[in-house]
């Protein structure tokens, strides 16, 4: 979950900051940019939901952290003569990077929950 927050925070916060100050890109530019990244992660959290009725949730994760670890990757080879196409890539794998860790770790707190819920008895439950 530390994975996923740094890759949320970056995503959201820094990214614009640093296409607007160091870019010297507009704050609209910016935000087309991190809508490119949102409509990526929107687009592929149906297909890592239908994944992981295929393919162990471990793995999807794992595929998650790998993604963002190549957007970040990615990220570190930019200098001062970026343009907002350079930015848009790594981007895109950032979105994806965030669909593959969100879906499979946000059910997973719920599951004892649901377990122990199923588990009562039709009396008792609400």
């Amino acid at each position: 979950m530390t994975v996923l927050g740094f890759v949320l925070y970056g995503s959201t916060v820094l990214v614009p900051l640093m296409l607007q100050d160091i870019a010297r890109i507009s704050s609209g530019q910016g935000w087309h940019c991190d809508v490119a990244a949102w409509t990526c992660s929107f687009l592929a959290m149906p297909l890592v939901g239908l994944l992981m009725s295929k393919i162990e949730p471990r793995r999807l994760l794992a595929a998650g952290i790998l993604f963002s670890s190549l957007s970040f990757w990615k990220f570190s080879h930019l200098n001062l003569d970026v343009g907002y196409w350079d930015f848009f890539i790594p981007l895109i794998i950032q979105g994806s990077s965030i669909a593959c860790s969100l879906c499979p770790s946000l059910p997973s707190p719920t599951i004892p929950f649901l377990r122990k819920r199923s588990a009562m008895p039709p009396a008792c439950s609400t």
